[in-house]
């Protein structure tokens, strides 16, 4: 057995257990009641407590008694209960941003629901989902009937008839996570940690905090985070302190709109619009979005960056466009300048969509490409997987985490084939989504979060819908009068939205957050094996106990 000797600290006991599963149920609970019943369910959906204030519990605890505060590495083992139900925001100011693991729960069990309470698909949608799916027959319609509009005085749910989808869509949740604990744990964290050394922006904040936090002065028993003697303590109180002002402008647009400044909302973002540039060159791209976490972090990264996002603004976004409405090329529509990149603007349109170009071409080039530097690596791992000599990384076992991770995706498959997918077309789609998901964490991991998505800004379905067309699976076209009642087809896309929509790639415990967590326990010098268990207990547990709750609540 060979790997790097070195001093690891044991997180995972039994009362951070404890308290990461207790804050872990209760944030589920509160946060999904905020979710459902918040007149912004996009700002206001989950309920969360700032970490920082876990940390000053935390201190007077050990103040009054040392043996009741937590360490650096007891505090990691909390963290990601929190970052699960807050959602990936949370790792850098402690509040929600965008998706949620009930966000994602509207991609499997209740996108059926719904669907079967809409008159132009609930025929459609009964005919082609199976029982394990939803459940069928007129008991169906009526368990979707009481999810869309609630419980009437004296009914009951069926439970016993939604037992088999809730495990199927588990299943289906926790796969996708091993999978994500796979790519990280064993194939990326080390060699992106330790050899290229990225610096994971996000990871940054909790990183360092979580680290002085534990840092205590036995001759005081006071943290030496809390030490204001020492001028870089200072600084951090300081910035605390600007960092709750700047983030209270959005909050001031949601609560009280009368307050807002610059028009910033939701979790921070703040709208920049360059009217002079679009005065002068009508047709380029004349908005930008600023997230003030994301400027003040992207100052730790290589000048490299900003000359690249500058350069294909300058390219695509303003020259591209500008010269293509001046010639005709691009048909010009009052706004387009100031557009979401989702909207219609021209990085979708023809002759040139270079955002299709990058998020269905470019993006699986980024996953292939890095998977090719990670050659030798991979090598390594498949001869572990084999039988030879074990590699035990801060007190993981590489050959436990290559034989778990291929157990899973065989798993994964196999979960593919007998919903309904064609194997070649489960394969494809696998080897795809997989690319997908390295892409996902290497963006997370060197700059943000600000990845493509997968089943809809990624058109997967491009890829492998001729090839099924072809073997006869589906038909090559369809239309509204003649739709595609294909099963095989609408089992395919069925997996693909649970595993690849814009939500699952921000999935809580997913691969970028994966990725933020093992560079925080790397630093601080956590078990690895301990991040590992408490982020698939987390997952597990929460994933489940989260879709038995919502529909409950719903």
């Amino acid at each position: 057995m060979s790997g790097i000797k070195e001093e690891l600290v044991r997180g995972l006991t039994p009362r951070s257990l404890v308290i990461s599963v207790s804050l872990l149920i209760i944030s589920i609970i509160i946060g999904d009641i905020q979710w459902l019943y918040s007149e912004k369910p996009w700002v206001f959906h989950g309920w969360f407590v700032p970490f920082v204030y876990i940390i000053l519990i935390n201190e007077v605890l050990g103040r009054i008694n040392k043996r009741l505060r937590l360490t650096s590495q007891e505090l990691l083992v909390i963290f990601p209960s929190m970052f699960f139900a807050a959602g990936k925001n949370y790792v850098l100011a402690g509040i929600t941003a965008g998706e949620i693991i009930f966000s994602e729960l509207h991609w499997n069990l209740e996108l059926t629901a719904f669907a079967l309470n809409i008159g132009d698909l609930r025929d459609v949608f009964a005919e082609l989902t199976p029982w394990f799916m939803f459940p069928t027959g007129p008991e169906g319609m009526e368990i979707a009937r009481i999810i869309q509009e609630g419980l009437k005085p004296g009914e009951a749910l069926n439970w016993g008839l939604l037992t088999v989808p809730i495990l199927y869509w588990s299943a289906v949740m926790v796969l996708m996570f091993f999978i994500m604990q796979f790519l990280v744990f064993a194939i990326v964290g080390q060699p992106w940690t330790e050899v290229e050394r990225l610096v994971f922006p996000m990871a940054v904040p909790y990183m360092y905090t979580i680290n002085r936090a534990g840092d205590v002065d036995p001759a005081t028993n006071k943290s030496r985070l809390f030490d204001l003697k020492d001028p870089r303590m200072k600084v951090f109180w300081a910035g605390l302190i600007v960092g709750i002002l700047l983030t209270a402008i959005p909050a001031l647009y949601e609560v009280f709109p009368p307050l807002a400044i610059l028009e910033a909302f939701q979790w921070g973002e703040t709208p920049v619009r360059f009217e002079p540039l679009v005065a002068a060159l009508p047709g380029a791209r004349g908005w930008a979005c600023l997230i003030i976490a994301q400027a003040l972090l992207w100052l730790l990264l290589p000048n490299e960056v900003y000359y690249t996002s500058i350069a294909m603004w300058i390219v695509f976004g303003v020259l591209y466009q500008w010269l293509g409405v001046m010639t005709g090329v691009i048909a010009y529509e009052p706004g387009m300048e100031y557009r979401w990149p989702w909207e219609a603007v021209p990085q979708w349109w023809a002759p040139l969509p270079y955002g299709l170009i990058a998020t269905t071409g470019i993006m699986l080039g980024i996953g292939a490409w890095n998977l090719w530097f990670l050659r030798s690596r991979i090598k390594r791992l498949a001869s572990v997987f084999k039988g030879g000599e074990d590699i035990v990384e801060h007190g993981l076992s590489m050959r436990f985490m290559t034989r778990f991770g291929v157990a899973s995706i065989l798993l994964f498959l196999i979960l593919m084939v007998v919903t309904g997918v064609p194997v070649v077309i489960a394969v494809i789609f696998l080897a795809l989504w997989f690319l997908w998901l390295v892409q996902v964490t290497r963006c997370w991991s060197e700059i943000w979060w600000h990845e493509g998505n997968f089943a809809v800004q990624g058109n997967i379905w491009n890829y492998y819908h001729n090839i099924g067309a072809a073997m006869g699976y589906w038909p090559m076209e369809a239309t509204w009068e003649v739709p595609n009642m294909s099963y095989a087809w609408y089992a395919t896309n069925r997996i693909t939205f649970a595993t690849s929509t814009w939500v699952v790639r921000h999935y809580p415990m997913g691969e970028g957050n994966l990725a933020l967590l093992y560079k925080m326990a790397h630093y601080n010098k956590l078990d690895l094996k301990d991040l590992f268990t408490i982020t698939l207990i987390i997952g597990v547990v929460g994933s489940v106990f989260a879709t038995i709750w919502q529909i409950w609540m719903l």
